[in-house]
């Protein structure tokens, strides 16, 4: 389960590169109800997005990315030496700016060319406002085309650690987890998509989000089981949903 300690190695920062801001936020307001405050008006706009008035994701134009869509950032008390600490693994990372006083990231690639980011916690912000809600971040998952390869990649760089769950598949653990709790896990990407992570959001009802997502312009990518989806985004970004528990 995600949470808003940001142990070192946890996901942290969330944020879509799209080439079109406005009609990003557009979207994913029509879809989650998320609203869109730029904090930078200049060539480096950046916008924060919210649930009820809580960051739960955020949204640029970055030259560092090579790539379009949805970008997971781990968290580090020292992105200068967690870079280092990449590099060393076989990863490649750019460099370290700040964002704003919200925080410090870095965008890059691991060992196997998937893209990802590191964030270390800024004056004003230490991480994503709101997780494990509806509307908000929930779950990350790895979809690499050798699993093998990137989870190696991450356990010499992050320091993590990984487990199979019950049924079959690969959890990952950041260190100092409370009671060993996962992050996230990891698999095969689906052929004919390029690998990448995978971030999913909380929602209450899957059916409705998915209808939402295809009246704004989006796409499924396999048919919704009723606890998960798969989708993506006008953009080309690709985003997972997961039902909230039933209420007790």
């Amino acid at each position: 389960m995600l949470s808003t300690n940001f142990v070192p190695g946890s996901p942290a920062w969330l944020d879509l590169n799209a080439p079109d801001l406005d009609e990003a936020a557009a979207f994913y307001g029509a879809v989650f109800g998320w609203t869109c405050t730029f904090i930078a008006e200049t060539d480096s706009k950046y916008g924060l997005l919210k649930q009820n008035g809580k960051t739960v994701a955020a949204l640029g134009r970055f030259t560092q990315s090579k790539t379009t869509g949805w970008c997971v950032y781990f968290s580090t008390p020292d992105a200068h030496a967690q870079k280092l600490a990449v590099h060393d693994a076989g990863g490649d990372m750019g460099t370290v700016i700040e964002v704003f006083d919200n925080g410090f990231l870095c965008v890059g690639e691991d060992a196997t060319e998937i893209e990802f980011g590191l964030w270390q916690p800024g004056q004003r912000t230490k991480g994503l406002e709101l997780v494990n809600a509806t509307g908000s971040l929930v779950w990350v998952e790895l979809r690499a085309a050798g699993p093998a390869k990137a989870l190696d990649f991450y356990r010499a760089a992050m320091g993590w650690t990984t487990k199979v769950a019950a049924d079959r598949t690969v959890r990952l653990i950041p260190p100092g987890a409370s009671y060993g709790e996962p992050l996230g896990g990891a698999g095969h990407v689906r052929q004919g998509h390029p690998p990448h992570w995978l971030p999913y959001f909380q929602v209450h009802d899957i059916d409705a989000t998915v209808s939402a997502v295809h009246d704004n312009g989006g796409t499924s990518l396999h048919p919704a089981t009723g606890t998960t989806a798969w989708m993506r985004d006008p953009f080309a970004g690709y985003f997972g949903l997961m039902r909230s528990a039933p209420a007790q």
